[in-house]
């Protein structure tokens, strides 16, 4: 089969946002599949279909990742390369793109995440964003990306991202509350809803994929899980990923996923308590 790739995008009234994006990998994969999440409000989907990109319209969930299983299964492609509306890949990335899936031995690559914060570029992110869709799998909650069952490989190539969001360390922190309250109630719906989770390519049944047992840990034992979970993706940010060399945004930034896993295992608490109706 040849080596061939599918970019997929799941967006919500992206205009503003979609040309960059679009621009950098419209001339090396060979389609493009936009998921958007409810009907469109702005231009987003003529600009898409400038594109050529193939579009599909699903009920709102106020999320991406419900979309991700779905959005998997409608690319054609041997690999897949999945981005946000706000990121681009770097014209070093373009050029070497299908050197990259050339490699037999490689199933997944992670690139460095540049996003410009306060005048400085950040050097110690990174994201998994390009893998072989027969290696991948997904799990469609909230904050749960594509994981791969192969090799993954780090690469210094770019992934681009939009920095208007960076601006103020105190804007960022008041739409993460905002947000992760939004997505942890989601969350909490969908984990109590455990049967009807969007799943790619594995089983929940199953407990030998990591993500699968932090689920059951949520699921099933909220108040320990509300201890640890938060804690422990907080830690791994802020100094494994090193979050800590850009200071107090550092922090902010830190504080993205252990605040979803506090409100997600917060509601379900609640709910077995009996004081909200999920």
């Amino acid at each position: 089969m040849k080596n061939t790739i599918s970019a997929i995008l799941i967006i919500y009234n992206e205009e503003k946002r979609l040309k960059k994006c679009l621009d950098s990998i419209c001339d090396v994969v060979d389609e493009i599949i936009i998921v958007h999440d409810g009907p469109c409000k702005d231009r987003s989907l003529e600009i898409c279909k400038k594109y050529g990109a193939k579009i599909f319209i699903r009920e709102h969930v106020g999320c991406s990742d419900p979309h991700i299983p779905f959005i998997i299964n409608k690319a054609k492609s041997k690999w897949i390369l999945k981005l946000d509306a706000d990121e681009s890949i770097s014209s070093n990335l373009r050029n070497n793109l299908k050197k990259l899936i050339d490699n037999k031995k490689i199933d997944a690559f992670r690139f460095k995440w540049i996003a410009e914060i306060r005048g400085k570029k950040s050097k110690f992110m990174s994201k998994q964003i390009l893998f072989l869709k027969d290696k991948i799998y997904s799990i469609g909650l909230p904050h749960f990306q594509i994981e791969t069952y192969g090799k993954l490989e780090n690469s210094n190539f770019e992934l681009l991202h939009d920095t208007s969001e960076f601006n103020s360390s105190f804007r960022l922190l008041k739409s993460y509350f905002k947000k992760d309250n939004k997505w942890g109630k989601l969350s909490a719906k969908m984990f109590l809803n455990f049967e009807e989770i969007p799943v790619y390519n594995c089983d929940l049944s199953k407990a030998d994929i990591k993500q699968i047992k932090k689920i059951k840990l949520i699921k099933n034992f909220p108040i320990i899980a509300i201890l640890i979970i938060p804690l422990y993706s907080f830690c791994y940010c802020f100094f494994k990923n090193k979050f800590y060399k850009q200071g107090w945004m550092g922090f902010v930034l830190s504080l993205h996923v252990p605040l979803h896993s506090f409100y997600t295992c917060y509601y379900i608490i609640l709910y077995r308590l009996k004081v909200y109706k999920i």
